[in-house]
């Protein structure tokens, strides 16, 4: 991780191709990395042109959180600092930690479906007429098995 601040995702730059620049930092002291080279900006006057470096690439990092916070704006810090390392691809070599936008919102849209599923109180009895108290915690009644479909792993 690059900082010890709960609050602070340190951003390096990469290419479009998500390939290491010549201009910026890799390994431990970042904790995700973004485009910033040849990011096509607007200068003051409308004027448009390409420019690199990590300050471009901070605010493709700082778009996703929006994004998150759009999608779910009850989010905390933490939390969106969360989601978007959950959701970065880190290099063969270690040294790059993608950010995935869309493997963000997938985890962050998956965490939600998660916490809004019904849960179901647990049975007071059993078509097997074993009184609750007497079966085994976490035994299925006879005749069933848990699995993977129960959502039991």
């Amino acid at each position: 991780m690059g900082t010890d601040w709960p609050n602070v995702l340190t951003a390096g730059a990469v290419d479009q191709a998500g390939e290491e620049t010549s201009f910026s930092s890799f390994g431990k002291s970042v904790d995700v990395h973004a485009n910033g080279f040849e990011v096509d900006s607007t200068l003051p006057g409308g004027e448009r042109m390409k420019c690199s470096g990590t300050s471009m690439a901070a605010p493709n990092v700082t778009n996703l959180a929006a994004k998150l916070l759009a999608l779910d704006s009850t989010l905390t810090v933490a939390q969106v600092t969360d989601v978007i390392l959950r959701g970065a691809e880190r290099s063969v070599d270690g040294r790059i930690n993608l950010i995935n936008p869309r493997r963000s919102v997938e985890l962050l849209q998956a965490t939600k479906a998660k916490s809004a599923a019904p849960t179901s109180a647990p049975p007071t009895g059993s078509a097997d007429h074993t009184p609750p108290r007497t079966r085994a915690r976490g035994a299925a009644p006879a005749g069933r098995t848990f699995g993977a479909a129960d959502g039991v792993r």
